[in-house]
């Protein structure tokens, strides 16, 4: 069986999908996938989902990028793979490269779709700054997810969100919200960020 089904009841083919053939990529499935995928799988203080995450990679896209809409949604959306393909952890694709790699066609092959659905050009998820966003955000919150800093939580990358989240206050900021919250947060800054970046209202719920 190489069929998922999602919370929707759509059916994703991974074989069909690395082919290319259309896949029903449902935004409310991404928003509630990610809102109930734990983070570091599940290594953390408490529960923190990939939903909430993403928020912090949209809020800083949208402070260094403002008015550009398309990267601050890019932002948002950075993992929405992982509603299909699960957040698998670093160094389990370190140890097994093989594996990183089929993990990365899936994910690739997906967010091919998914710039299409949206229509954007191709490799917009690939973008220097929506990576930038992700990367400074993963070096803030590392440290304060966890109960003990990790070696692989590398100085570069904490120096990297030193130099855009140092405004960020230490508390507060991760707030640990529940799937359900997470979700209907989620969705709603989808369905504008989407809007915006098409530069027009949100008018429906995808």
């Amino acid at each position: 069986m190489t069929i998922m089904q999602t919370h929707s009841g759509a059916l994703i083919d991974f074989r069909a999908l690395v082919r290319g053939a259309p896949q029903p990529i449902r935004l409310h499935d991404v928003a509630h996938h990610l809102a109930y995928l734990n983070r570091y799988a599940g290594g953390t203080r408490r529960p923190y989902n990939v939903a909430e995450h993403s928020m912090l990679v949209h809020d800083l896209a949208c402070e260094l990028f403002p008015g550009d809409y398309v990267i601050q949604c890019a932002a948002l959306l950075h993992d929405a793979h992982e509603s299909v393909t699960g957040d698998p952890i670093s160094p389990l694709k370190v140890a097994f490269p093989d594996l990183a790699e089929q993990y990365r066609r899936v994910q690739d092959a997906y967010d091919r779709q998914l710039e299409s659905l949206l229509g954007w050009a191709s490799g917009v998820f690939e973008d220097s700054r929506v990576k930038y966003c992700d990367t400074a955000v993963y070096a803030y919150e590392s440290p304060r997810v966890r109960r003990i800093e990790t070696p692989y939580v590398l100085a570069d990358r904490i120096r990297l969100a030193e130099t855009h989240c140092d405004h960020w206050p230490d508390d507060g900021v991760i707030k640990y919200l529940e799937p359900s919250v997470a979700k209907r947060l989620f969705f709603r800054r989808i369905v504008e960020s989407v809007a915006r970046a098409r530069g027009r209202r949100a008018l429906g719920a995808w």
